[in-house]
């Protein structure tokens, strides 16, 4: 009988222990839970910071690509352009590289003259 009496307080010995080992096990799980759903607001996060940084080089490209446009339609509307002259002034410039300011300045379309000939 002594030896029941020993295991039974023994047994009375390990209850607190093993209630506390679940207790931290339980403490544990939720953790990790928590953790979880906190991987999983930052990989939705990374995930929208590279989806707007895919968005933002596509839109980079396209006004690249829109710009470089402009600028040779701008070039092609210069040269086009040095093929007049105003009225009283001498030889069109050659030079389709500069900017030009001749129509900028207030001045009528219908002062305009084809280089050559004359317009009506």
């Amino acid at each position: 009988m002594r030896q029941a009496g020993a295991a039974g307080q023994r047994l009375d010995e390990l209850v607190p222990a093993i209630t506390r080992t679940s207790e931290l096990v339980e403490e544990i799980n939720a953790a990790s839970t928590e953790q979880a759903g906190g991987i999983a607001q930052i990989n939705q996060a990374v995930a929208q910071v590279s989806a707007t940084t895919q968005h933002g080089a596509s839109a980079a490209e396209q006004l690249a690509a829109t710009a470089e446009q402009m600028s040779a339609r701008s070039n092609e509307l210069r040269r086009q352009l040095d093929r007049f002259r105003l009225a009283g002034q001498g030889e069109p410039e050659a030079d389709a590289q500069r900017p030009s300011t001749r129509l900028g300045s207030g001045v009528a379309p219908s002062v305009l003259k084809p280089f050559g000939r004359s317009v009506t």
